[in-house]
């Protein structure tokens, strides 16, 4: 093992290890963007605190790799490389992550670009351990801070972009998608009735005899309070609206099923319409249906012609549930 004091200061080593910091910085921004991009809640905040994590210190690593060339930089930049590497993979197999379970390069590219940069940051980084490259020189106290700024500055702005672009899109929703679906909902609004006026009583005398005495109410008039009835509401079982052509629209958006809980007739066509960033698919439980990836913007059709419930979930997000409920 080399120490700063005796390793030998090559060009070769130089370009290696200003690779190694590209590679690493690109490795940060990519798992940036993904934070904002809706990693930071799904399936749960800690996948996004990690993401986080991973893109504020990459970034810092490869601004010091440009300032700096010590053992400890270019170590610290590795293994975070090498434990990215190793979450991608664990995030593929079995359980996941975090509860988060992902399939092949999905979603793209930003997947095969982190780990294309990660890899070529392992491989420029060993490299600068070997005795034939070393770590390379010390680039000028100026042109070091500038490079290492710029890195920084990116990254901001980069956070600022993406933190203001992601979340209102996201609440609105693609202008193209299908109308929001809300439990139909019947409510009878409060009944008053009117005020009932009540007028006085009065005796008249016969003629010839003094007048008598004129019985009248306490009040010259009596106003009866009006009645007001409790509003009532009832609630029917969840349903989307259906779309201009007569099917049923579900939405999917934010990794998430917009309706969840739907309940259509049989006979019923659902249509699944990927309005989100990433790829997802329709996956029946019962394997009844099953779409292919789809990826932002496609589609997928469904006919239920039998009655039950039929859960289904994202083939490659299986954190994402739902159920269509088909009624006789």
């Amino acid at each position: 093992m080399f120490t700063a004091s005796t390793e030998t200061a090559r060009p070769v080593g130089t370009v290696a290890r200003l690779g190694a910091a590209a590679a690493v910085l690109v490795s940060g921004l990519v798992h940036l963007q993904l934070y904002f991009d809706g990693y930071r809640d799904f399936p749960n905040e800690n996948l996004g605190r990690s993401f986080l994590f991973h893109s504020i210190v990459a970034v810092v690593l490869a601004a010091l790799l440009v300032l700096r060339r010590g053992i400890v930089v270019r170590a610290a930049a590795a293994l975070l490389m090498v434990g990215a590497l190793a979450a991608f993979a664990k995030s593929r197999t079995g359980s996941g992550i975090f509860d988060f379970v992902e399939k092949g390069f999905s979603p793209a590219p930003q997947a095969a670009l982190a780990v294309i940069a990660e890899v070529v940051a392992v491989v420029l980084l060993a490299a600068t351990f070997l005795a034939a490259v070393g770590p390379g020189e010390r680039l000028d106290r100026r042109l070091a801070a500038g490079a290492a700024g710029a890195a920084l500055v990116l990254a901001v702005i980069g956070a600022v972009a993406w933190a203001q672009s992601d979340t209102p899109a996201q609440e609105a929703g693609p202008a193209s998608s299908a109308p929001a679906t809300t439990a139909a909902t019947t409510t009878t609004p409060p009944t008053t009735a009117p005020p009932t006026t009540v007028p006085a009583t009065t005796e008249m005398a016969m003629p010839g005899t003094d007048p008598a005495p004129t019985s009248t109410s306490a009040a010259a008039t009596t106003t009866v309070a009006p009645t007001t009835t409790a509003p009532t509401t009832t609630t029917t079982a969840p349903a989307a609206a259906p779309a201009a052509d007569g099917v049923v629209v579900v939405s999917i958006v934010d990794f998430a099923f917009e309706e969840a809980a739907l309940s259509v007739p049989v006979g019923t066509t659902v249509r699944w319409v990927n309005d989100d960033a990433f790829d997802h698919t329709v996956v029946a439980a019962d394997d009844s249906f099953e779409s292919e990836t789809m990826d932002s913007g496609d589609t997928f059709e469904f006919t239920f012609t039998t009655a039950g419930e039929f859960p289904y979930v994202c083939g490659i997000h299986p954190s994402m549930l739902a159920t269509v409920t088909v009624t006789a």
